[in-house]
């Protein structure tokens, strides 16, 4: 087991929690009996604090807010929320939430040094952004956009799918370039295992490029991919969201 994935397991932390609009895909009858899964990341003062949810993944290196804000644009949750020291995602299934968890040791890593061209000099500077109340420009966006894209192409595997999927986040959130984001999900998708949940996940962002795009049919068409290809994953509110969607 890498060593990314071995404090994962074992710490989900079932919640009962109001269910999702009728909208989010379950009928309600079947909705109200789901167990959401919460994943709790505290940092700093919160790390020490006795008002700590007991499973919460303490981070030594990144802010809770920044480093759950990362792991969203991985793993879509279903919910979200929290301040800089105290963040939690909440997914509809726990085969997601272990997934995204399985990223927490390798996302906290110490500041490297600068000038450095690597996955985690990307994501220190993508958390120091996302902490920020002003954006970045758009050449400071398109130049981390870039080094996550060679490092996709190095890398492959796992961390070659997640710089992907935070270059394609990085062009669509602080660049607002849709298109451009779109060839960097669709590279992410390429990279994921087939079926896998990280695949489903790509195919879902390229599914919500469209969708913010107003293209209907493009949208439609992408889900019903997506409906598809993932069956295997129907406790997912990303698929059930992507069958209304199909729907349409």
């Amino acid at each position: 087991m890498n060593s990314d994935q071995s404090s994962a397991a074992g710490d989900a932390r079932p919640v009962q929690i109001p269910p999702p609009p009728a909208n989010a895909g379950r009928p309600a009858a079947e909705a109200s009996s789901v167990e959401f899964q919460r994943l709790d990341l505290v940092s700093g003062a919160e790390a020490t604090s006795a008002d700590r949810p007991a499973t919460a993944r303490v981070l030594r290196h990144r802010s809770a807010r920044g480093c759950g804000r990362l792991i969203e644009q991985l793993y879509d949750p279903l919910g979200r929320g929290g301040s800089p020291d105290s963040y939690y995602l909440v997914y509809q299934d726990g085969a997601t939430r272990r997934a995204a968890a399985t990223w927490i040791d390798r996302l906290d890593q110490p500041a490297p040094t600068e000038g450095s061209d690597s996955f985690d000099a990307s994501v220190g500077q993508l958390v120091e952004w996302l902490e920020r109340v002003a954006p970045p420009s758009a050449e400071q966006a398109r130049g981390v956009e870039d080094a996550l894209t060679r490092v996709a192409d190095a890398e492959r595997g796992r961390v070659g799918w997640a710089a992907a999927m935070l270059a394609g986040a990085t062009a669509a959130e602080m660049r607002f370039d849709l298109a451009a984001a779109r060839t960097c999900f669709s590279q992410a998708a390429r990279l994921a295992d087939p079926g896998s949940i990280e695949q489903m996940m790509a195919q879902w962002r390229i599914a919500r490029t469209f969708e913010e795009q107003g293209e209907k049919r493009e949208t439609r068409e992408a889900c019903q991919e997506i409906a598809q290809r993932f069956a295997a994953h129907g406790d997912s509110h990303v698929l059930q969201r992507a069958r209304l969607l199909a729907a349409q």
